[in-house]
């Protein structure tokens, strides 16, 4: 227990630094900040068609740039 607690700061600090956070993660934390109940499939569905209609740029400031595949 004493070596799992002597990583509990770093850990925590790694799991909520959202530079970390891949897609999945960041657009699960997106709903939620937007009062979207994950268990609710009609409000995910919602959102996710709304986030599909945002301009590339707004989508971009959630997840990070998309990748240059040149």
């Amino acid at each position: 227990m004493r070596a799992v607690d002597s990583c509990e700061p770093e850990f925590r600090k790694a799991a909520t630094d959202q530079k970390r956070f891949g897609p999945s993660k960041a657009i699960a934390n997106a709903m939620m900040a937007s009062g979207v109940d994950l268990a609710d499939q009609v409000a995910v569905s919602a959102w996710i068609d709304d986030f599909n209609n945002r301009p590339f740029e707004d989508r971009d400031e959630l997840l990070g740039p998309a990748i240059d595949p040149d």
